[in-house]
């Protein structure tokens, strides 16, 4: 079944992961027409989330007991790849209370990774992934070990540490080139 009509702009994506990299800007029916091959399931529309930079991707984890725990990053895509290649650690009240809600709403086990804009409206959630991000390596750095605490839960282990979410403006860079420098 194809997606249901949009309201414009919005922007259409794949269902799949595609790390940001297939999403295109819509914004008249003459989309539609151009591109009635792609009105397919495995594609959606989406609402167009603005302010373009208030982008943050968060880690959230509930234990087998029901505790939450989270980590908020305001974010940066990469131009390529689409995956987070800067971000700042933020403390936000009203993010917070949306991911708690989220994880009680989900009964959530184990750990998630939300990605939100927070738009004049307040935070609007865009998707909400059953894996972990590709921040992974930054969080665990910062006491967000949601993959050991995964593991440990998975064995009936009690949780090795206790989880201090550290203060904000922590910032993270990702970087994937080979520097040369010459004198």
């Amino acid at each position: 079944m194809p997606p249901p009509l949009p309201s414009y702009p919005c922007i259409f994506k794949s269902r799949k992961g595609s790390g940001g990299t297939s999403i295109a800007l819509v914004e008249s029916e003459k989309f539609l027409s151009d591109h009635c091959e792609l009105l397919t399931d495995e594609n959606i529309f989406q609402e167009l989330l603005l302010p373009e930079d208030e982008e943050y991707t968060c880690g959230v984890y509930r234990t087998l007991i029901g505790n939450v725990r989270t980590i908020i990053f305001k974010r940066r895509l990469a131009m390529k790849g689409g995956h987070s290649d800067k971000g700042v650690l933020v403390e936000n009240s009203d993010v917070m209370n949306l991911l708690l809600s989220i994880a009680d709403k989900l009964d959530l086990k184990g750990s998630i990774n939300v990605q939100l804009k927070l738009t004049k409206d307040g935070p609007k959630v865009f998707e909400i992934n059953p894996r972990f991000s590709s921040t992974i390596v930054f969080r665990h750095i910062l006491g967000f070990s949601d993959v050991l605490w995964s593991i440990e839960e998975s064995f009936n282990m009690p949780l090795m540490d206790e989880y201090v979410p550290v203060k904000k403006n922590v910032k993270f860079f990702k970087v994937f080139d080979e520097l040369v420098l010459e004198n």
